[in-house]
């Protein structure tokens, strides 16, 4: 696969993509930074679903034991880094097979947060630890694709897997955008870990723990998000 272009909006975090520059960089300008899954959207199903089914995928493949795969999820930080390292699968496989789910059997797209979304005036950025065909499939189904102005996402031609809440993430987004103040960044997550990692970085964070939009309309009351 070639350099990502400038003009791609997916741009995947990786060693060959390091010297990437978005076309207009943040410098001091405020940025408010989402997660993706079980942050723009909600579907406790699921996720259970994509849990299980990999799980279970995993085991048979394997021939191991759930002692080993709960081993395997502490020692790891992506599913398909479980994959690769112990089975050997290739990256672009393990996409197609699992990342990839029939979206409309547990969620519908959310036209309120689009709207919601669409009036905030400070510059956007999805950052997620899906590959970039997951995040694509993912916010054209839910009709966010173009909501943001870029989609910083893990990269599956490497295996470096970069990914939060490694540091490195948290590194590669900033350098990316040319962030010159990182308490100019507001970033929201589902996950304790990815925020406590935008912490010691010196972003602003707001630990999803319910409807989006709940948190997006809090933060409107401390900061002004539209116009």
């Amino acid at each position: 696969m070639m350099l990502s272009d400038l003009s791609d909006k997916y741009i995947e975090m990786c060693t060959r993509n390091m010297g990437l520059k978005h076309p207009v960089p943040i410098h001091n300008e405020m940025a408010i930074v989402f997660d993706m899954d079980d942050c723009l959207f909600q579907s406790s199903e699921l996720a259970e679903y994509e849990k299980n089914h990999i799980k279970d995928s995993y085991l048979q493949l394997s021939n191991s034991d759930e002692e080993t795969w709960v081993a395997h999820l502490s020692n790891f930080n992506l599913y398909r880094e479980i994959f690769h390292s112990t089975l050997k699968m290739d990256l672009f496989e393990f996409s197609e097979k699992y990342e990839r789910p029939k979206l409309d059997s547990f969620v519908k797209p959310d036209i309120e947060l689009k709207t919601l979304l669409e009036k905030i005036k400070i510059r956007k950025f999805c950052f997620t630890n899906a590959c970039r065909y997951r995040a694509k499939h993912v916010l054209s189904y839910l009709q966010l694709e173009d909501v943001f102005e870029a989609v910083i996402c893990t990269d599956i031609v490497d295996t470096e897997f970069i990914c939060k809440p490694q540091k490195q993430a948290y590194e590669f987004l900033e350098n990316y955008l040319s962030v010159s103040n990182p308490q100019n960044i507001y970033f929201f997550d589902d996950s304790l870990k990815n925020i406590e990692g935008a912490n010691t970085v010196g972003w602003n964070t707001v630990h999803v723990c319910e409807d989006i939009k709940r948190h997006i309309n809090e933060l409107a009351t401390r900061v002004t998000l539209f116009e």
